[in-house]
């Protein structure tokens, strides 16, 4: 039983920069905009808190330059995207291209103000912890985690309680109706993009001051591509997407305690850590066909 506390309560840790990227995913297509990039977010997200860190030691400047990374990221997305209108999927995958070779070679060049850094401390809540299970796993990890919980109330609130919602709705269903009857599509369409972009980049900061503690070129390893699925999976639901994430989260972290699993012991190592995509991809084949806002991803012009 220790064992499987243990695991739930990395779980927890572990999913938290893929959630953040999901919700930030998740407020972009329902206003009709595909971001592929976000693998190339999370990277700029995850370099600009590491390099911060690096020259200042102060974990709030360190996720402040990360979100400021993720605006620099807005602006180039939301030219091609929005103002240029390229084709999102191709556009987002070279953006992820690019992101990848620029953090890669400032990386090479900055390498001592960039690479490990010190890792997020729990937060403690007293007595809680010591509770039967639920301690551990509930209140015993970093803010970072609880940050994480009280943005996807927010984004559920956001999207399904407010005229906000309603109108990101509207541009990612019917855009030229919603248009026509004074809604402005285009902006809303930049705001939903700059949402999805800050928090895509939290995430990726989350990823190097919570998790790994490090940041190396491609230290995402695919986690915004993760995030992608994770939107399906959660049926376009933030609640949704916090459960799928962590599913993922609990596939991630049996890497780290294969040898203590008797249905993992002896396993390849290679495979616990391949494993959490590869039941990304069989949850992907085998659940239920989520319906995508008629609108995402295509043009619209007036």
């Amino acid at each position: 039983m220790a064992l499987i506390v243990t695991l739930l309560a990395a779980s927890l840790a572990l999913c938290m920069p893929v959630l953040l990227a999901a919700l930030g995913e998740l407020v972009n297509e329902r206003s009709g905009v595909l971001n592929v990039g976000l693998e190339g977010v999370m990277l700029f997200g995850a370099f600009g808190a590491a390099f911060t860190y690096q020259l200042w030691g102060n974990f709030a400047l360190a996720f402040g330059f990360g979100l400021l990374a993720g605006l620099c990221a807005w602006a180039i997305l939301g030219a091609l995207y929005l103002w240029r209108q390229t084709e999102q999927i191709v556009t987002g995958l070279l953006f992820n291209l690019f992101a990848f070779g620029l953090t890669a070679t400032l990386f090479t060049r900055f390498e001592g103000d960039v690479g490990q850094v010190r890792a997020l401390p729990k937060v403690s809540f007293g007595p809680l912890t010591d509770i039967p299970i639920l301690g551990p796993i509930l209140f015993n990890q970093n803010i970072v985690v609880y940050a994480a919980i009280i943005i996807v109330v927010g984004v559920s609130l956001l999207l399904n309680r407010t005229w906000f919602g309603l109108r990101i709705k509207a541009a990612g269903e019917i855009p030229l109706v919603a248009y026509e009857n004074g809604v402005p599509v285009m902006r809303l369409r930049w705001i939903a993009l700059g949402i999805g972009c800050v928090l895509a980049s939290l995430g990726g900061a989350a990823l190097v001051l919570a998790e790994s503690g490090i940041f190396l070129p491609g230290v995402t390893s695919g986690a915004g591509f993760i995030a992608l699925a994770m939107v399906v999976l959660g049926r376009f639901s933030a609640y949704g997407i916090l459960l799928a994430s962590i599913f993922f989260g609990v596939a991630a972290s049996l890497q780290f305690y294969s040898e203590q699993l008797p249905f993992a012991s002896g396993g390849a190592r290679y495979f616990w850590v391949a494993f959490p995509y590869i039941a990304t991809l069989v949850a992907l084949a085998v659940w239920r066909k989520a319906r995508y806002p008629a609108a995402m991803g295509k043009e619209f012009k007036v």
